[in-house]
């Protein structure tokens, strides 16, 4: 038998109307064998004997004064027997009469309550924290709306957002639960008077284990011994609560992305609508031009721009140099640039070409053989075939065609100048057929006439990582029509001066620039183009003279190879001294907030619905008349009354406070 013994407090004694100790005594039995229903009293049955009130003793604790406050006359004697009681119980002595023996226990004076007392005893706390549970997710969604698809720098607050989100997280789960415990632990005296049976004693631990955490909460959610819709909702709350933490760690993520940022002083490549070197024209040679049918040279040597001979050079043998950019990691050019540029136009002309060939001479012997073809744009070329010389292997011939521009003497201002300045013909020659007979002749010829000139190039969707610059879209604008010879100094009409421009208009439209080109080094280009060591013979013996640049032709895709050329001479004078800068934007890789909504279900869910199971408990507490605001405490069981007839439970302590208060008055040891 386990014996409860009940003093004051000899700390905080309590005012009674009558002296005395309270005992309470368990006698057997097992709580799974007890029901219980709502309170009523219990009263012995007429002409039974009441077992005479034993005065009850203080504990003696060494740690305490032995002094005895009489102010408690009444005694309390809970006896809790088997749920079947017989008569098999009553005949060893163990009945009605002696189950319970009490002595009501006298109304406590009662003090002021405090402010805790009288919040407690009411919703106010589960309240405040169901509304601080909902204020913290409607925080956590307020965040992280403002804060969606932004990068995360913008971020400057002195925690990391990944800190205030699990925060706010952990004080919406606690504050959750707060109010959840509260509405279980009252739910447990709800569930106890809403039916008119009693109810198996147990059910007590369901309820009081679902608050305590989620393996409780899971003794309930999967009970089929409380089936009680309320509490269910509750326990279930409790056990998805341990996943609220992981649902909100997926919440974020950081993705890399790619942002265009202004970068006005670094990222830029060059684009021009002129090109002005410097070239000067020979002064000795100006008279010359207007008599003279052999073009003489009329530009000083020195002053040619080397750089553009220099790309000449290397586009015919397809050596390309890098373009000009300046790019540190990965840049980008919204806009469209126009430059200034050259192009090529070639055609195979090798049919019409080798119908003009005229040959004199014989090949055998110690004899030559020479054959002279005239080009669809009038280039006169010669080919020769003897044991001695070998035969013609490569042959260029070129033609200026800017050359009315230099011999007109007579008013240069206003003349119309052709874009294209040089036309080139080249043939590539093959081994002769049928050698030392005298029906000899050439066979294999390939003949192509290209012009080079001037034209407009736009650029668009220009891109450039690391090392490799790309243009999305390079269009090629002609220029249709001829430009127009500017003078600068209006009183020497009849002669080139160094100044001296020619102007080009492009086609109407899109804003198109005027583009510019110095006449001097206009004519410099055709110069350089029209002699040695541009031009010549290369035959596959012995060249009649130095194979020059021109070797670069021989046995090649000649179309490709003056595409080059135009290419390398457009990229030269667009990175050149005369070129301006198209401003780009950088690239960078910045790391953006973002944001799965999904994953806030769970923990939105859970604070919803812990709100609503308060609203319910409030109501179901409110509607049942006599029911007191315990919720999560068991105090008052131990100042209940047991009737064992009808499985009721009495207090007198109605108020949460008066338990309490009586609670803190009492000591208690179990014996």
């Amino acid at each position: 038998m386990s014996r409860l013994r009940v003093e004051p407090d000899p700390v905080s004694p309590i005012e009674s109307d009558a002296g005395g100790h309270h005992e309470a005594h368990y006698h057997g039995g097992i709580a799974d064998d007890i029901r219980m229903s709502s309170i009523s009293s219990y009263t012995a049955g007429a002409g039974r004997e009441q077992p005479e009130q034993q005065p009850l003793t203080p504990v003696n604790d060494s740690d305490q004064d032995n002094s005895y406050n009489s102010n408690y006359a009444s005694h309390t004697n809970i006896n809790i027997v088997p749920r079947n009681f017989n008569h098999e119980h009553k005949a060893a002595g163990f009945g009605p009469d002696n189950i319970i023996q009490q002595t009501p226990i006298t109304p406590l004076h009662r003090r002021a309550p405090s402010v805790w007392e009288k919040t407690t005893e009411k919703w106010t706390w589960e309240v405040a924290a169901t509304i601080a549970s909902l204020l913290c997710q409607g925080a956590i969604v307020a965040v992280l709306a403002v804060y969606q698809g932004r990068p995360l720098e913008e971020w400057t607050f002195f925690f990391s957002i990944n800190t205030v989100l699990a925060t706010l997280i952990a004080a919406e789960k606690s504050f959750m639960l707060f109010a959840v415990a509260s509405c279980l632990g009252q739910l447990k005296w709800v569930y106890f008077k809403t039916k008119n049976s009693p109810r198996p004693l147990h059910h007590f631990g369901y309820f009081d284990d679902a608050a305590k955490g989620p393996l409780g909460a899971l003794r309930v959610v999967f009970s089929f011994k409380v089936r009680w819709g309320i509490a269910w909702v509750g326990a279930l709350v409790v056990v998805l609560s341990v996943a609220v933490d992981p649902f909100a760690q997926q919440v974020l993520s950081f993705p890399t992305r790619e942002v265009v940022v202004d970068d006005v002083g670094g990222v830029s490549f060059g684009y021009t609508h002129n090109y002005t070197f410097g070239a000067e024209v020979d002064p000795q040679q100006i008279g010359k031009m207007g008599t003279e049918e052999k073009m003489y040279p009329w530009i000083l040597g020195e002053t040619v721009d080397g750089g553009m001979i220099g790309t000449i050079t290397a586009g015919l043998y397809n050596i390309t140099a890098p373009p000009k950019y300046n790019c540190t990691s990965k840049c980008l050019w919204k806009q469209a640039y126009v430059s200034l540029g050259f192009e090529s136009i070639c055609e195979n002309v090798t049919q019409a070409t080798m119908a003009t060939e005229k040959c004199s001479g014989e090949p055998d012997g110690t004899g030559r053989m020479e054959c002279n073809m005239t080009t669809p744009g009038n280039i006169t070329l010669q080919t020769h075939l003897g044991l001695e010389d070998g035969f013609t292997a490569l042959v260029v011939g070129t033609k200026r065609l800017d050359y009315g521009v230099v011999r007109d003497g007579d008013g240069l201002d206003g003349v119309g100048v052709s874009p294209r300045f040089t036309r080139l013909a080249v043939l590539n020659g093959m081994e002769p057929v049928n050698f030392g007979f005298e029906e000899a002749h050439l066979a294999g010829h390939s003949v192509h006439e290209c012009e080079l000139g001037l034209a407009a190039w736009r650029y668009s969707n220009v891109s450039a990582t690391g090392s490799n610059f790309t243009v999305g879209t390079n269009e090629k604008i002609p220029i249709e029509t001829n430009g127009t010879y500017v003078k600068v100094d209006g009183n020497f009409t009849g002669m080139i001066q160094n100044y001296d421009e020619i102007k080009f208009t492009l086609p109407s439209g899109d804003n198109m620039p005027e583009l510019t080109i110095r006449a001097a080094d206009f004519g410099a280009l055709g110069d350089f183009l029209s002699r040695e060591p541009f031009t010549g013979t290369i035959t596959n013996m012995l060249s009649r003279g130095s194979p020059g640049i021109r070797s670069g032709l021989l046995k090649a895709d000649v179309p490709a190879v003056f595409d080059t050329v135009a290419k390398s001479m457009t990229d030269y004078i667009r990175s050149g001294p005369s070129s301006s800068l198209a401003r780009g934007s950088r690239i960078d890789g910045v790391v953006f907030i973002h944001v799965e909504w999904g994953w806030l279900a769970l923990p939105i869910l859970s604070a919803v619905a812990a709100a609503l199971l308060l609203v319910v408990t409030m109501y179901a507490s409110a509607r049942l008349k006599g029911l007191s605001l315990w919720k999560d405490s068991t105090t008052p069981l131990l100042f209940t009354h047991y009737n064992v007839q009808d499985g009721s439970l009495n207090t007198q302590m109605a108020q949460p406070r008066d338990v309490k208060a009586f609670a803190e008055s009492v000591r208690a040891t179990i014996r």
